[in-house]
């Protein structure tokens, strides 16, 4: 299955995605306390780039980055860029993280997400965390397989 997103289409259907989190979500969850933001994204490469701010909250006590907050932060944006694809929730199947350096607090981190493989009930996605002012360095990434439910019409035109 292809898909074929302009910049401006898929941006027009991330802010969507990350409007209704907001107003959908118990307050107290975990989605709204990451509140997430767009950074950028790129519909021909099926890419989505989200900021996301650490605080205080999400530390382990080595005081970085809870590595649990680490895969919610990859979980999230490779979840919403493949939901944004299908135009429908897509569950995460199984999910691979890898940490290669901490998470530092008080800092904006950028996850990009990336969809790899689209197919019928699944789509593979990968993702990566930088530390905004360190776009070079790798924090953390991840690969992950998402379910799409079947017999649902594509998000795009093939």
């Amino acid at each position: 299955m292809r898909f074929h997103f302009t910049t401006e289409e898929l941006t027009q259907r991330i802010v969507c995605n990350l409007e209704k989190r907001v107003h959908l979500q118990d307050p107290e969850s975990l989605g709204p306390r990451l509140a997430p933001a767009l950074e950028s994204c790129n519909g021909p490469e099926l890419r989505l780039d989200l900021r996301f701010h650490t605080a205080s909250w999400m530390a382990n006590p080595a005081k970085n980055v809870h590595g649990g907050i680490v895969a919610a932060i990859l979980d999230t944006t490779m979840g919403i860029t493949t939901g944004v694809i299908y135009n429908q929730m897509t569950p995460t199947v199984t999910m691979t993280v890898n940490y290669s350096l901490p998470v530092p607090l008080d800092t904006d981190v950028i996850c990009r997400a990336h969809v790899i493989h689209t197919g019928s009930t699944t789509a593979q996605t990968e993702g990566y965390i930088v530390a905004a002012d360190r776009p070079d360095r790798i924090l953390a990434s991840a690969t992950g397989v998402f379910y799409v439910a079947p017999g649902r019409a594509p998000a795009a035109q093939p």
